[in-house]
């Protein structure tokens, strides 16, 4: 303790409250009160301040993307769509990075009910289709009957961009809501199009980046257009370059 507030003064001192960073960072507390930044935060606020972080480790380039593309980025998350309306009127679940039990469910004051292993079952008994992108197969529960389409790491976005070009070239959009509810659609189909670069995002150009067949890649779009489809994504996405 000697040590820690002798540095902390020096600094203080020395540079002032702005060269002091409050960089912890952890989910080890089971509730708020033993929150451990929050607890380190508070303490060197009344020493005078600290530079903080803006966001978070987890989720923080989706944190500040998300908003100018779907809006409220925390209500998407809080307000998702329920698991039981999938099993009743859901036919496919596409899930780029699996959806691991270990990672699902995860909450700063702990989650009393795990009760994502019986939701998918639920929808899987109901018929509804899974498709694990993955290195992993075990990214998926194993009861699924999950496909598995194992990319190679961090190529994620190179798929999903050879679905897109698979759906505009076959005219597989709703382009009168697109327009009626959407801003900016013309600016964001020009690039897997190709239209800024030259480079088409083709099936063919994603299956050389993700290792995952042309043919599939083409294959699951017409089944995502052709099925009430829900896409899901792993945090881990955006946490790697171009994710």
């Amino acid at each position: 303790m000697d040590l820690v507030a002798s540095e902390l003064n020096r600094v203080r001192n020395n540079y002032g409250n702005e060269a002091i960073y409050g960089g912890s960072y952890g989910w080890a507390s089971a509730g708020r009160f033993h929150h451990a930044q929050g607890q380190l935060k508070r303490f060197l606020n009344t020493a005078g301040g600290f530079v903080r972080s803006e966001g978070n480790y987890s989720y923080n380039a989706a944190l500040m993307l998300m908003p100018h593309i779907l809006g409220n980025f925390r209500q998407h998350l809080t307000e998702a769509t329920r698991w039981s309306t999938v099993a009743s009127n859901g036919q496919l679940v596409v899930m780029f990075g699996g959806m691991p039990l270990r990672n699902v469910q995860v909450s700063g004051g702990g989650v009393a009910q795990h009760r994502l292993r019986d939701q998918l079952r639920d929808c899987s008994t109901a018929g509804v289709r899974f498709v694990n992108f993955s290195p992993l197969r075990s990214d998926a529960l194993g009861d699924l009957g999950a496909e598995w389409l194992a990319p190679r790491p961090g190529s994620d976005t190179a798929v999903i961009m050879g679905l897109a070009h698979t759906l505009l070239e076959a005219g597989n959009y709703d382009r009168q809501f697109l327009d009626s509810h959407t801003v900016g659609f013309s600016k964001r189909e020009a690039y897997p199009l190709g239209h800024k670069d030259g480079v088409e995002k083709s099936a063919e150009w994603a299956s050389q980046i993700s290792e995952i067949p042309a043919d599939k890649i083409r294959e699951l779009a017409e089944e995502m257009w052709s099925k009430r489809t829900l896409i899901t994504t792993a945090a881990s996405l955006q946490r790697a370059d171009y994710g």
